[in-house]
């Protein structure tokens, strides 16, 4: 789809199936209701919207990422979370505000998938905060996959991550699907999770 306008009209005009999270089993959700979970058997029915680009578990996923400068110290951990993916066609896409230089980080970073983007100017919301969800949508619309992964650059994600969530994805129909459950590790002082 060209834009998140054009995702709502098929949505409402029914050409797009959208998964949700709240119901009371996923046994009773209508079909174009059910989502996947990672932690359970996927029971979902393949179906997929007229208009939906063919998505298969061999598509390009395009992981995307906003930033800033005073981030720029998780940019080689951001990297190393994408780098690790075990699916074969990833590409990487990082759009990082508010610092006067580029990051060293990517800037010197030799990987053709990585496509890295940086303004010196902060992307500010209506209300001038600071806006994630704007810098999501103009990566989105940069993206040339079949499939967005979302990550944050504070995060570390397994090497499946994309794999698992596209196989999901592709096995529900669904124009989205949300991570279900995570898990958090604190190092001890040692080192040692």
């Amino acid at each position: 789809m060209a834009s998140f306008k054009d995702f709502c009209k098929a949505h409402k005009d029914g050409g797009v199936q959208v998964g949700v999270r709240s119901w009371i089993s996923k046994a009773d959700a209508p079909p174009e209701q059910r989502v996947c979970s990672t932690s359970q058997p996927c029971r979902c029915q393949r179906r997929r919207a007229p208009s939906a680009p063919k998505l298969d578990e061999s598509s390009l996923v395009s992981v995307i990422c906003p930033t800033t400068a005073a981030r720029r110290e998780l940019h080689p951990a951001l990297y190393a979370s994408f780098a690790c993916q075990r699916h074969a066609r990833v590409e990487l896409l990082v759009l990082d505000t508010g610092g006067k230089r580029p990051s060293a980080f990517f800037e010197g970073l030799d990987d053709d998938r990585v496509r890295y983007f940086h303004e010196p100017e902060l992307v500010l919301g209506e209300n001038g905060a600071e806006c994630v969800g704007i810098k999501r949508n103009r990566l989105c619309a940069l993206a040339e996959g079949a499939a967005i992964a979302c990550f944050d650059d504070d995060n570390v994600y397994a090497p499946t991550y994309v794999s698992v969530m596209l196989h999901h994805l592709c096995a529900s129909g669904s124009a989205l699907l949300p991570l279900g459950a995570y898990y958090t590790a604190e190092p001890t002082p040692d080192g040692t999770l």
